[in-house]
């Protein structure tokens, strides 16, 4: 159905071309074409996790950035995650002599592979966050909720913690996280559960005398 309705969407936005002067000997048509390609399974990969001493936090990710804005989707899901704004996350490239393992760059995977560890990546960060919290106030980390703007609060005595107070106080909050390490790992033999598709209308002159 949705190539079906991804014709239909090309149809409306088709728009003739063809111009009314040309020569007799040139003939005009139109091709139509259609694609479609599967979004492939997550792989394994990891992300490193940092607070660091302004409250800011390091990602450091072992996919390297291809100019296909990899490493801006990373910073997007850290960011949001934490409920900070996207320029106090900063990502840092590093190889697998630093990072558990990664599958490698390849096969339109990087935005769901990178995505979901990164993903992971912020609960543990901030569970890790939470239990220093609780640990600075004296009380029991279910006490501590986490809130946007990397605010933590004390939910039976209101009090507030945030990122960059935390930070100054010198405590330091690392976490790693591997997909492939108490997850479900996918890939193989996974079914594709998305298919895009994609159609082009070309619109073609041939001189049929000089072909």
């Amino acid at each position: 159905m949705r190539a079906v309705a991804t014709l239909d969407l090309a149809e409306e936005a088709y728009r003739p071309v063809f111009p009314k002067d040309a020569p007799r000997t040139v003939r005009f048509g139109r091709g139509m074409a259609i694609y479609d390609r599967a979004t492939h399974a997550a792989q394994r990969t990891s992300i490193r996790l940092r607070l660091q001493a302004d409250g800011s936090i390091e990602a450091q990710v072992p996919v390297m950035e291809t100019g296909t804005g990899s490493h801006t989707m990373i910073r997007r899901v850290v960011a949001d995650g934490l409920g900070l704004p996207r320029d106090r996350v900063v990502i840092r490239y590093v190889d697998t002599a630093h990072l558990p393992y990664d599958s490698g760059v390849g096969g339109s995977r990087v935005t769901i592979s990178a995505s979901e560890a990164a993903h992971l990546g912020v609960l543990e960060f901030r569970e890790a966050l939470q239990r220093e919290m609780a640990q600075a106030w004296g009380v029991a980390v279910h006490q501590v909720e986490w809130r946007a703007g990397g605010v933590s609060a004390d939910t039976a005595s209101g009090r507030t913690l945030d990122l960059a107070t935390l930070a100054a106080r010198g405590v330091t909050v690392e976490t790693v996280s591997d997909t492939g390490v108490g997850q479900v790992v996918r890939g193989g033999g996974h079914e594709e559960a998305v298919t895009s598709f994609c159609v082009q209308i070309a619109q073609v002159g041939v001189d049929v005398e000089t072909g």
